[in-house]
């Protein structure tokens, strides 16, 4: 897993798939999309190697700089969108249920506005499921399911 952290600490996920080699020694490659207005600045690469029973290495930014190899890449952007979109009304429909008898359908309505890129409910492609859950912090380490390696909605640690 790879991702991309931006200058304020958003992130985006690598599609990555493995284009050569054994077992034993693959070579992968990966792809970032950047959607339109994204912030402008450094975004350092982050790395998460795995084996096939879940053992990990963690390489941070810092750390591939120390290996000697490329870690960052430098973003344009002019206008740039750096302001989340705001929450203007939310409707809940019913308000109340009663759940004795059977279940029951609640109803969320949000009504959302952003100044630039456009408002979303759901992450831009390449955002994955740590950004859909919120997740911008250290995760705890946890066991891979190494049919999902690949995937870029793993969400293990960044």
């Amino acid at each position: 897993m790879s991702t991309l952290t931006g200058p304020s600490g958003q992130f985006i996920f690598g599609q990555v798939n493995s284009t050569a080699g054994t077992p034993l020694e693959r070579t992968f490659q990966g792809s970032f999309q950047f959607p339109r207005y994204s912030q402008p600045g450094l975004w350092s690469l982050q790395v998460t190697l795995w084996d096939s029973v879940s053992n990990r290495n963690h390489l941070p930014s810092a750390v591939l700089a120390g290996l000697g190899f490329p870690n960052s890449v430098t973003v344009s952007s002019d206008p740039a969108d750096t302001a989340g979109p705001t929450l203007e009304d939310v409707e809940i429909v019913p308000g109340a249920i009663d759940v004795s008898l059977g279940g029951q359908t609640v109803t969320v309505r949000y009504h959302i506005k952003d100044d630039l890129a456009g408002a979303v409910f759901l992450p831009p492609p390449g955002f994955g499921l740590p950004y859909l859950l919120g997740h911008r912090a250290h995760q705890p380490e946890r066991q891979a399911d190494p049919a999902r390696l690949d995937r870029r909605d793993d969400p293990c640690q960044r």
